[in-house]
């Protein structure tokens, strides 16, 4: 199914937002993978979209950045920090991708 489609920013950063230290769980390392294969195009574009969640996660997550709106949260904030991907998730995909695939 995932052959289908291109990668896009949406489904991208779902797929990293999967916990990726659940043993035997390889759908997501097997979802890039089949984009990596797809062609040079569908390469490109999803290492931009990786690149681009990276650099949003990590310049995000900056310790001198001054933090707004803390404690009026609420669920929605819970909600939302759960469906972005850290830069440890994103990072952990891809060590797996390279080590149990051979890319």
């Amino acid at each position: 199914m995932l052959r289908q489609h291109r990668p896009t920013a949406d489904l991208v950063k779902q797929l990293l937002s999967r916990d990726s230290r659940v043993a035997g769980d390889d759908f997501v390392e097997s979802a890039l993978l089949c984009w990596c294969r797809g062609g040079r195009a569908e390469e490109e574009r999803l290492g931009e979209l990786v690149g681009a969640l990276l650099t949003q996660r990590c310049c995000h997550t900056s310790p001198n950045k001054r933090k707004r709106g803390a404690g009026g949260g609420g669920a929605s904030t819970a909600a939302a920090s759960r469906e972005q991907p850290t830069c440890e998730r994103i990072l952990s995909h891809l060590d797996r991708l390279s080590t149990h695939f051979n890319v």
